[in-house]
């Protein structure tokens, strides 16, 4: 089975202040490189892309080089949904699902990834995978069958698949997890100080 993954790392980073907050480091890792690390850490994920902004050279310098490419959203003004679409149509028909991060998680690893893509295969690619913590909090990444793509494709503006989601609960496989990796992201310097502290 052929799952790719598609790392959303075109946001405008409004909320942080000076500076991309892709570009801040927790543990002494770019934001940006530690979501691309988790990916790349799972031999589950065939493919990785990358989706940047316009003008996203300092992104693209700290992606650096491996087995991920990178590429560029020209609309990514124009919200996530684009995005999502860049990623879609750069892994192609040959993949049977996505995994779709987001670069702003810093707790990310490749265990995670791992279970997810685990959960996955057992639906044989027709199940939407999920963290899930015991309160029955949603997390991510979430991997999406190659059967709602087309569904993917036609959101717009800066709403993610969660309407697609609610839609298709009969798809629903959760993967039970007890720890903050799939629940905290960064959207501001206090939230960066935090992360780190979660590492110590």
């Amino acid at each position: 089975m052929n799952i790719g993954g598609i790392v959303l790392a075109a946001g405008h980073s409004s909320r942080f202040g000076d500076g991309h907050k892709l570009l801040a480091s927790v543990g002494g890792v770019p934001l940006l490189r530690r979501a691309i690390a988790a990916l790349d850490g799972s031999s589950e994920i065939s493919d990785i892309v990358v989706v940047l902004p316009p003008e996203g050279d300092a992104l693209a310098a700290v992606a650096g080089v491996g087995r991920w490419r990178t590429i560029t959203n020209r609309a990514a003004a124009d919200g996530m949904a684009t995005s999502l679409r860049c990623g879609l149509e750069a892994l192609g028909e040959s993949v049977d699902g996505a995994l779709i991060a987001l670069a702003d998680m810093p707790l990310l690893t490749a265990g995670l990834v791992t279970s997810l893509t685990a959960e996955f295969r057992l639906s044989e690619g027709r199940a939407i995978v999920f963290p899930q913590d015991a309160s029955g909090r949603q997390g991510h990444p979430v991997i999406w069958p190659s059967m709602l793509f087309g569904e993917l494709n036609h959101l717009s503006g800066d709403h993610g698949g969660k309407s697609i989601l609610m839609a298709n609960r009969g798809l629903w496989r959760p993967v039970a997890t007890d720890t903050l990796d799939a629940f905290i992201d960064v959207d501001t310097i206090d939230d960066l100080r935090a992360a780190e502290t979660y590492l110590l």
